[in-house]
């Protein structure tokens, strides 16, 4: 019966799920591949302070209204003045809107946000050198922006500090069809700059206020990336559990996958499982786990929907390593991936726990 679960295991990919009528997307600002100006290779103000913040966006296609919020997460370096965030730019599909109002800005504590809105259906409003956008939301002059509330020390005037959100409302031929990942990977200057949003931030430091515009990476998301276990592993007495650790966070953008341990397996062929559900498995159709005794295997669980099997093969201490890069795409946030190892040994089937991993930021 052991060969019916090893054939069985076959890959399947599924489908994605159906978009909701109000989507979300979020891209960092300084982090991830992102540029600054004031450097080819880092976004780094004065005093090696790295600018960084988050930009997300919540689209209801119902009301055509966007929800923009900003967070300012520059690092607090002691004695440095912290930076501010003064513009916004970002840009939508080409040719979808055509008017935007800015109904609300708020921010916590009871603080007044005092941006104003510049929009163009074109993408004709520069910031920095960072090309074109098509909505730029600014304070005049230099009033101050959005700091990081966890910082103390500031040389410019601070006009809110924590989150702050902003809600437009969109008028245009393709609004309703609009999603906040379209808006979150639509490149400026019609794609000659690989940068789809970007922030100017006012720097401090010994040498005073400095102008620094960031632009952003690889998209990220509103939930941290986890990483859990799932039940127990298996092995006949005489041979150790194998265990299964990730490479790293699971983050959209990135490899993500695992380290396998099985020092009873040197140098054996083994089946690494992944697929996207810790609670029900296509293949068999079945709920998960599904305790394997009815397979011939007692005392083992599936914990992982199969709809990806990989061969692996352990080295002489018995580890062996599997990893897949992730799409940059926000569709990805959030998406569960369970892995778990098979081998067998003596007669006998060696396995894993489950190790689930939520993709994050």
């Amino acid at each position: 019966m052991r060969q019916v679960l090893i054939q069985s295991l076959s890959a399947a990919l599924l489908t994605g799920a159906t978009l909701a009528q109000t989507t979300t997307a979020c891209l960092p600002i300084g982090t991830n591949g992102a540029l600054g100006c004031q450097s080819t290779s880092a976004p780094t103000l004065t005093n090696g302070v790295v600018a960084t913040g988050t930009i997300d966006y919540s689209y209801d296609a119902a009301t055509s209204q966007l929800t923009v919020r900003v967070t300012n997460t520059s690092p607090v370096v002691a004695n440095e003045d912290n930076p501010v965030i003064t513009q916004i730019a970002f840009s939508f599909p080409f040719q979808t809107v055509s008017g935007a109002t800015l109904l609300s800005q708020t921010a916590p504590a009871g603080s007044t946000p005092n941006f104003g809105l510049q929009f163009r259906p074109n993408q004709t409003l520069p910031l920095g050198c960072f090309g074109c956008f098509n909505v730029i939301l600014s304070v005049p002059g230099v009033a101050g922006g959005i700091g990081n509330d966890q910082a103390t020390q500031f040389a410019s005037p601070i006009v809110v500090l924590g989150r702050t959100e902003f809600v437009l409302q969109l008028r245009g031929p393709g609004v309703a069809g609009l999603t906040a990942d379209a808006i979150s990977q639509v490149l400026s200057g019609g794609g000659v700059y690989d940068v789809a949003a970007g922030f100017e931030f006012l720097g401090g430091g010994v040498g005073g206020v400095e102008r620094g515009f960031v632009s952003s990476g690889d998209p990220c998301c509103p939930n941290p990336a986890t990483v859990t276990g799932l039940g127990t592993g298996c092995a006949p007495s005489q041979f150790t559990i194998p265990t299964l650790t990730s490479i790293g966070a699971p983050f959209v953008g990135g490899p993500v996958g695992v380290d396998v341990s099985s020092p009873s397996t040197p140098s054996t062929a083994g089946l690494l499982i992944s697929g996207f559900s810790s609670r029900f498995d296509p293949i068999f159709n079945l709920p998960l786990p599904i305790n394997l005794a009815q397979y011939g295997i007692p005392g083992c669980s599936l914990y992982a929907s199969n709809e990806f099997v990989v061969p692996i093969t352990t080295d002489a201490n018995g580890d062996a390593s599997y990893s897949v890069n992730i799409p940059g795409f926000a569709k990805w946030c959030g998406r569960d991936i369970i892995f778990q190892a098979f081998f067998v040994a003596g007669g006998g089937v060696l396995s894993s726990a489950g190790l689930e991993q939520i993709l994050g930021s």
